[in-house]
């Protein structure tokens, strides 16, 4: 019986592993695991933050609550219309081009304009009295008859002879309604209606309406 011999087997030398080496390694791989939970964190804050502020949003809407407003930036308070300045005017009626005017003896009516005194009215914003010049009368409205007239003066401070009246802007510059102090649900008004006997237009106070141009009363100041 014959025994086959086997060469030895040959070792390659190596380098020879340190503990320093060993220590570097699983400093290496700590670090970047702690990186990568770093990053895992990160992602799911934000993830997180952004589903809640979608579901608050959400919320929101389905509960018909309105969302926060910014603050409002200051604005400036509204316009207030100024008072009809006094002085001397000229009042055309709307419907008929007509205007206001009047005789000594006290009625009022509208007639074809002519630019003469008896047509040419001051207003007096703090009594609220419009006076004549030709006749130094002041216009007067009697709400129960519907009619309108003028008194003499002096035309009195206190409305107890119907003469103080509210100017109420329509076209602010160009137009306004008069209505009585002491009524404001009626405004001095004129139609096509002429005067008996006469080529003068009635004057009269009805209900006002905004829209009504026989209440238009168009001024130029003199």
């Amino acid at each position: 019986m014959s025994t086959t011999l086997r060469a030895p087997t040959r070792v390659r030398p190596g380098r020879p592993r340190t503990a320093g080496g060993r220590r570097g390694g699983l400093r290496r791989r700590s670090a970047l695991l702690t990186a990568a939970l770093l990053a895992a964190t990160v992602t799911t804050t934000s993830a997180t933050t952004g589903v809640t502020a979608a579901g608050a949003t959400a919320a929101t809407a389905a509960s018909g609550a309105a969302a926060p407003l910014a603050a409002a930036s200051p604005t400036s308070p509204p316009v207030v219309p100024a008072a009809f300045p006094g002085g001397w005017y000229e009042f055309r009626n709307g419907q008929t081009g007509q205007c206001l005017d009047g005789n000594g003896g006290g009625d009022i009516y509208a007639h074809p304009c002519n630019g003469g005194q008896y047509q040419q009215w001051h207003w007096d914003p703090i009594y609220g009295q419009l006076r004549q010049r030709a006749t130094n009368r002041c216009l007067q409205h009697h709400t129960a008859q519907r009619r309108v007239t003028s008194i003499w003066l002096p035309c009195v401070s206190v409305d107890t002879a119907g003469t103080a009246w509210d100017a109420l802007p329509l076209r602010p510059g160009t137009e306004l309604q008069f209505s009585p102090g002491n009524h404001p649900g009626w405004c001095l008004d004129s139609n096509a209606e002429f005067n008996p006997g006469s080529n003068t237009r009635k004057v009269f106070l009805s209900g006002c309406h905004i829209d009504d141009r026989g209440q238009a009363w168009r001024y130029t100041r003199l």
